[in-house]
């Protein structure tokens, strides 16, 4: 039975600060791989009613489900997405090729604005 390695790579982004409705950050790729999951930490939720919300797009349009979506009064500062619309193949998750860009929209904020995104992107570098 063959077997194939899957190399898996991380692709941190930070946006330092108060959040705006905004694109945050940028990341054009440089080798030819699969999303497979996406993460969205804050250092600080905000202090008022809202929630945290961003976008992961590729070339302008969309990866995601749904928005990565935190709330201000959540218990946790992180959260994490493996749903992606269409995802298929083995591993799975959303294929890219060297020179897509991917850009981290920030799609809402709550009234007191978030602070210190990172978002993470978890990779699986594909070789052939």
């Amino acid at each position: 039975m063959n077997q194939q390695q899957v190399r898996k790579v991380n692709i941190s982004r930070f946006k330092s600060g108060a959040l705006s409705v905004a694109t945050a950050t940028y990341w054009t790729a440089t080798f030819k791989g699969r999303i497979m999951s996406a993460e969205m930490t804050l250092n600080n939720l905000g202090g008022t009613s809202g929630a945290t919300q961003i976008d992961v797009t590729k070339n302008g349009s969309s990866i995601l489900a749904a928005n990565l979506s935190l709330a201000f009064n959540a218990s946790s500062h992180s959260t994490i997405t493996t749903s992606f619309p269409g995802a298929i193949g083995e591993p799975n998750g959303v294929p890219f090729q060297e020179g897509d860009v991917f850009a981290i929209p920030v799609q809402a904020i709550p009234g007191t604005a978030s602070q210190d995104l990172t978002v993470d992107l978890w990779c699986a570098v594909l070789d052939v």
